[in-house]
């Protein structure tokens, strides 16, 4: 196991030095740089020219590249402190500038519920180039802990929202400096559970209550990002998985039994029935939706696995049999980089006297629609979700509903390569992008 819980935080500063190497007093090398806050491996540095007199320039951006355009611009693979230098040049003459930028550690957050018991949520940023953990990272940034227990987490726009449950409500924090600053929206949010953006707007499936005793209960609340104003879309049946196409918002109605489509513009409601309970959807090349067939808890006759939903005529064009998905939220698809593969965490069965789920990973071939004979995966104990990252798999799992848990990875052939200890409950992992 390999856990680190030392924080380093590199600070955005930069150490200006300039080295002359001209005779000509009006010749200077000069230039500035954006942002001026937190970068991270992966975005775009924008470096402006101020030099005078000069003709012709040479920047070395200090990772091995280099340019001679006038302001370039230039994108970091890595995290670490690079001399920029920019040599100035009229003929003969030369003068040089030089400036360090820090590119910062580019965090995923790995979100644990917590437990039912009253542990609250807890965050895990994992390193993503040194493949180290660092737990209660969020008190470790906010000086505060969470106070509700996290069902879901979204990066949009520049922002992390998280779902809060118990107490119920919307709270963010910044995707890269990860603060806090504003209070969450309490408002018109009654057990939310999952998010997705699009334009001004945050549209979160909300249960509305017990809906697993009433399946009439149930909307999308549709907040507004600039004044956080909360808005109803009346959609009974327990909404869950979301996803937005051609200006429609396709919402998984686990109680419902069928997949409910808003026209975003109209927020006309249609229904489309489905066979067993919908959870989550995994968005394919072409805009349609693979979407996790689960069942109710008393229902043990539904057909289990994932159904393919044509979001151009809205009709399930097909489903593929995965036998023994039980009843839990923790069945969970996502696909490989170049969407050859599908990979379904899922539940086979729940120790109620522990609450603890034992389940699998299984693979789906998208060429040819099958699932492969071989589970990746059997006898996850503590089976709570699953993300693929670099086509790599991890693995969320809560062997105790009251003790740590841990993040597992595994290679596409099934083996496993590291395991890292995490909060109570590992759900998904949030990338800081």
């Amino acid at each position: 196991m390999k856990t680190k819980f030392s924080f380093i935080l590199f600070l955005a500063l930069a150490a200006i030095a300039f080295v002359s190497c001209s005779d000509d007093p009006n010749l200077k090398a000069g230039f500035t740089y954006s942002p001026e806050g937190t970068i991270q491996a992966g975005d775009t540095v924008y470096f402006t020219n101020t030099s005078s007199e000069a003709s012709t320039f040479e920047w070395s951006f200090g990772d091995g590249e280099k340019s001679t355009e006038e302001s370039p611009w230039h994108i970091y693979d890595e995290p670490g402190i690079y001399s920029v230098t920019l040599n100035a040049m009229n003929g003969e003459f030369k003068h040089s500038a030089t400036k360090e930028i820090n590119i910062a550690v580019d965090f995923a957050y790995i979100i644990n519920y917590g437990s039912y018991s009253g542990d609250k949520s807890t965050v895990t940023a994992y390193n993503t180039y040194d493949e180290e953990v660092i737990n209660g990272y969020y008190k470790t940034v906010n000086g505060l802990d969470m106070v509700s227990n996290v069902q879901y987490a979204c990066n949009y726009e520049g922002n992390i929202y998280f779902m809060d449950n118990n107490a119920d409500g919307i709270s963010w924090v910044n995707a890269k400096t990860f603060e806090q600053t504003e209070n969450a929206i309490s408002s018109d949010i009654v057990k939310p559970r999952y998010c997705v953006g699009h334009g001004d707007y945050l549209y979160v499936s909300c249960y509305g209550g017990d809906v697993w005793y009433d399946s009439s209960l149930g909307y999308i609340a549709k907040i507004n990002l600039n004044t956080n104003n909360v808005e109803k879309i009346n959609l009974p049946g327990g909404p869950e998985g979301l996803a937005i196409v051609d200006g429609k918002l396709y919402v998984a109605l686990r109680y419902g039994k069928s997949i409910g489509v808003v026209d975003l513009t109209t927020e006309a409601v249609s229904n489309i029935d489905f066979p067993g309970q919908p959870v989550f959807f995994e968005k394919d090349p072409q805009d349609n939706l693979y979407v996790v067939i689960s069942r109710n808890w008393d229902d043990y006759a539904t057909q289990t696995g994932v159904g393919y939903f044509n979001t151009h005529t809205n009709t399930l064009d097909a489903t593929y049999a995965l036998d023994g998905i039980g009843n839990t939220y923790d069945n969970v698809i996502d696909a490989n980089s170049d969407f050859s593969k599908l990979y379904v965490s899922y539940t086979t069965s729940t120790d109620y006297s522990t609450y603890v789920s034992t389940g699998s990973i299984a693979v789906f071939d998208v060429a040819s629609k099958q699932f492969e004979s071989s589970n990746l995966v059997d006898g996850i104990v503590g089976v709570n979700g699953l993300q693929v990252v670099d086509d790599k798999i991890i693995s969320f799992e809560a062997p105790s509903t009251t003790s740590n848990g841990k993040a597992v990875i595994y290679s596409n052939d099934g083996q496993e390569m590291e395991e890292y200890e995490t909060g109570i409950s590992p759900i998904l992992m949030v990338e800081s992008k």
